[in-house]
């Protein structure tokens, strides 16, 4: 990201005090709204330069970028806005949550698995529903545990405790196999959730062509 576009992305919001008319535009946004951005830049424009903000305006940017490049490559009048943001009610509900994810997004690497996530929605592999299940997921998981969830997703094995899996079972990832009362906890066995495959499938890997073909072949949608 050029430094151009970080200082035209940078102010403190406080969500509590924040306007309006700046949460419409932040939406509009999100929505590929060209006004909506217009709008917005000269908002940013009068407001100070604070550095420490200057993480959220990245992220913001690169979300919005990430899903405009999206809807270009896909074409065909596939539009986030028709996916999330069909009425009022949706547009402040479904905005409000993705500002929020992210806000509370540790890495850009996070932003690029929500970038993943919101591709495999416009695409119709996932609802809304899951969507946000998988967002949330993300969100309260460490880039180090969706690597090793990544790792291991599709092997059909149990897996015998860890700190990552103990991690990944918080998110709902894995799911104890057994309770095998002469272990501890940290011991216990695991499995991976179905959920733990939708996060793997249509975010985290969703770039790996070879896991892409095993999730298509194990879901019987490709002959083997």
């Amino acid at each position: 990201m050029q430094k151009e576009e970080i200082q035209g992305f940078i102010e403190e919001v406080d969500v509590s005090t924040i306007s309006e008319e700046m949460l419409d535009n932040m939406i509009g946004m999100l929505m590929i709204d060209p006004i909506a951005r217009k709008n917005f830049a000269k908002q940013i424009a009068q407001m100070p330069f604070l550095i420490r903000d200057a993480y959220y305006w990245s992220k913001f940017n690169l979300f919005v970028t990430g899903i405009k490049n999206a809807e270009i490559e896909l074409g065909k009048g596939i539009k986030l806005s028709n996916k999330l943001f069909g009425t009022p009610k949706n547009k402040r509900e479904n905005g409000m949550r993705l500002l929020g994810y992210i806000d509370k997004a540790d890495s850009e690497q996070k932003i690029n698995y929500y970038i993943n996530a919101t591709r495999s929605l416009l695409l119709g592999l996932i609802n809304n529903t899951d969507y946000f299940r998988i967002m949330k997921a993300l969100m309260e998981t460490l880039n180090e545990d969706l690597e090793y969830l990544a790792h291991i997703a599709t092997k059909e094995d149990v897996h015998r405790g860890n700190m990552q899996l103990l991690a990944l079972e918080r998110s709902g990832l894995v799911l104890q196999a057994v309770f095998d009362a002469n272990e501890s906890v940290e011991n216990q066995s695991y499995v991976i959730s179905s959920m733990g495959k939708y996060v793997d499938r249509f975010a985290v890997s969703f770039e790996d062509d070879e896991k892409q073909k095993f999730y298509k072949k194990s879901c019987g949608e490709i002959n083997e």
